[in-house]
């Protein structure tokens, strides 16, 4: 081979070689998904029909409806009553899909709680809401949410991800979901961090015995704070003076305290959670595989957060 080649081979390799270094992304290819209430809604695949409108969860696991497995046939198993979000219960079921699919990202044989929507539907106006995925995908894939331009992008290798920029930190994986620790009017915080919570910050009842933090809410009315599962989301709405976590500060922070025994005040050893009002202000990248969780503050932080109502309580 003469040097002209060789000099032409190594040149082409180094292009390609920075070309692949300088890509920021080498996952799949992205997702654009919608920020609806703030909630993040992705079309899925189910046994190769759709698209269907899932929400992406952190704080959940794979679920459909009672509605969306009849549409694909699918057998249904009663499993008692199943609570949530909000104070009551609601019949539940559980089946089993033999694939789903969410942009490139295929998995098969897939096990499915199954619930009735419907009335969470109503009450924010979406015009489709089939279902839930977080954990399954999770533990498989680092998630990468970059709320700036809509999109999701996951990585089989945590180490594809370029995490140039970005703040680690340590979560405790417990129920599935992740928990780290917080700072809420300078007291410690054993949060979960939920992409399913439309809230900036969620106080507990047990948190709420923190006197700072009970003195923001005492005499606030109670409103319909959110839906979930157990239905409305009864709350007290009050400014909490900061959030810390990692190493970003927020002020004065738009916070709810669910008022039920169930719910958020059921989760053991929850004190608070922080949800997309919050979490939209970054760019994020969940690596469950080791426990990890990066931050990028994007073109939203800064911004004041705030208490949305809700449509149609």
């Amino acid at each position: 081979m003469n040097r002209l080649k060789i000099f032409l081979l190594v040149f082409i390799s180094l292009l390609t070689f920075q070309a692949v270094a300088s890509s920021p992304e080498l996952g799949t290819s992205p997702i654009t998904f919608e920020l609806l209430d703030n909630r993040i809604f992705v079309d899925a695949f189910i046994n190769g029909k759709g698209p269907f409108k899932f929400i992406f969860d952190t704080g959940g696991n794979n679920s459909m409806t009672f509605a969306l497995a009849k549409q694909l046939g699918l057998p249904v198993k009663d499993i008692g009553d199943g609570t949530g979000g909000g104070s009551g219960s609601q019949p539940m079921g559980e089946t089993h899909v033999q694939k789903m699919q969410i942009g490139e990202i295929v998995q098969s044989s897939q096990h499915f709680l199954v619930m009735d929507y419907s009335k969470i539907q109503h009450a924010f106006n979406f015009k489709s809401l089939d279902g839930i995925f977080g954990y399954e995908i999770l533990q498989q894939y680092l998630t990468y949410i970059d709320y700036e331009n809509s999109q999701l992008t996951f990585f089989l290798n945590e180490s594809d991800f370029n995490k140039s920029g970005y703040k680690p930190l340590k979560f405790d994986l417990l129920f599935d979901k992740p928990f780290v620790r917080s700072s809420i009017n300078g007291l410690k915080a054993y949060t979960l961090i939920d992409t399913g919570d439309r809230s900036a910050l969620t106080v507990t009842k047990k948190f709420l015995k923190n006197k700072s933090i009970g003195r923001a809410f005492k005499g606030k009315p109670v409103v319909t704070s959110g839906f979930g599962i157990g239905g409305p989301i009864l709350a007290k709405i009050s400014i909490l003076k900061s959030l810390d976590f990692g190493k970003s500060h927020f002020a004065d922070v738009a916070s709810r305290a669910p008022t039920s025994e169930g719910g958020f005040n059921a989760i053991k050893n929850l004190d608070a959670v922080i949800g997309n009002e919050v979490l939209k202000q970054f760019n994020i990248a969940f690596d469950y595989k080791s426990k990890v969780v990066y931050f990028k503050k994007n073109k939203h932080f800064g911004m004041p957060t705030s208490f949305t109502p809700v449509p149609n309580p």
